[in-house]
């Protein structure tokens, strides 16, 4: 995950992860269980990003799939957060590459 900076990855359960990259700070730790809509990090411009953004990527198994699938209508077109998927970070890089 070189140039994503500080990172969330989010277990949803069936081979389904969501990653958040280029945070300023991550909220949560390795294996603790977050509910929806509770924050897991603030947005940042850590790694290779020239501006302050959540970088968001959705994967099933190892294959990065379209994110916009798993994002609630509202939610995508105001820019928000993941949609209410229930989440469980696996892992978290705490510092720049």
């Amino acid at each position: 995950m070189r140039g994503y900076g500080k990172t969330v990855v989010v277990d949803h359960g069936g081979g389904l992860r969501s990653l958040y990259a280029h945070n300023s700070t991550v909220l949560v730790q390795p294996g603790e269980p977050v509910r929806q809509g509770q924050p897991t990090a603030r947005v940042g411009r850590t790694g290779n990003a020239s501006a302050h953004h959540c970088h968001l990527e959705v994967h099933k198994g190892n294959v990065p799939i379209n994110r916009l699938r798993y994002l609630k209508r509202e939610t995508a077109k105001k820019g928000g957060n993941d949609g209410g998927l229930s989440r469980k970070p696996i892992s978290e890089s705490g510092t720049e590459p």
